[in-house]
């Protein structure tokens, strides 16, 4: 028998990604709270940039997986970052404008990271 696979992710492309590879799975979005992740790889004596978008992907995955017992959970993450700063999502229209325009010309990272678990326990994880 079959494991469910759930994608713990509202991303039309993530879904299009897994679609488009053949699998069966369900949308179960994470309701977490992102911020007190981003607050603590923010907090280190050296901030750890790089350390958000795996840990988002990880807990997003097992937030998910302890609520679906007996699922493969599949949790991912990206995070933009420019000038050692970490870039988040534009509350509207003139906000994304202008971000946009801040990175015209310049260097900027998009770091992706995915995880999948089975009931609570990490299974891979890649960054």
């Amino acid at each position: 028998m079959n494991k469910p696979l759930i994608l713990a992710s509202k991303s039309p492309v993530r879904a299009k990604i897994l679609r488009d590879a053949g699998l069966s799975f369900e949308v179960k979005a994470s309701a977490m709270d992102e911020q007190p992740i981003k607050d603590h790889c923010l907090a280190q004596d050296q901030p750890d940039l790089l350390a958000i978008a795996p840990a988002l992907a990880r807990e997003k995955a097992l937030a998910i997986s302890h609520d679906w017992p007996g699922s493969y959970v599949i949790g991912a993450d990206q995070t933009l970052i420019h000038d050692q700063t970490l870039l988040s999502k534009a509350a509207d229209e003139s906000s994304l404008r202008q971000q946009l325009l801040s990175l015209r010309g310049q260097t900027h990272h998009l770091h992706s990271a995915v995880a999948l678990t089975f009931d609570g326990a990490i299974l891979w994880q890649w960054d």
